[in-house]
């Protein structure tokens, strides 16, 4: 997960500075799509259902659902890294990475495998007719 700011941590107060900043690195992905904002929203939140007009009015006031804008935030950062670092640079100070490779980055021993090969043998598992011969 992108967790670097933890929107559902944050109050309304705290998080209308910064939800006002990922709104207009939205409209920037927006405008160089060439697509309308509401239905962009909708695409990055995964819905297909256009419901309302007020989301992208609360998403420009940075009033909107603490869980929606860090959905937002993540689909910026995993879709449209480059335009929202361009136009937020501060709430997005690195490309998101997978945590299964962050572990990987973080405990690998380089250097350290080698591969070796083995007899062509099946392990435990055999053939059933060679199974067959073994217990005659």
């Amino acid at each position: 997960m992108y967790a670097d700011i933890d929107w559902v941590a944050m109050s309304l107060a705290e998080r209308i500075a910064p939800t006002k900043a990922l709104y207009r690195a939205f409209m920037a992905v927006a405008k160089r799509q060439r697509v309308k904002g509401d239905l962009l929203l909708f695409q990055a939140l995964g819905e297909t259902d256009t419901g309302g007009t007020d989301y992208l009015s609360n998403f420009r006031k940075g009033k909107i659902d603490k869980h929606k804008v860090r959905d937002i935030h993540l689909w910026l950062a995993q879709n449209h890294f480059d335009l929202a670092l361009e136009t937020a640079p501060d709430l997005f100070p690195h490309k998101p990475t997978d945590p299964f490779d962050d572990f990987i980055d973080k405990h690998a021993i380089l250097g350290k495998l080698r591969i070796l090969r083995i007899k062509q043998e099946m392990g435990i598992v055999q053939r059933f007719a060679l199974q067959q011969k073994l217990c005659a």
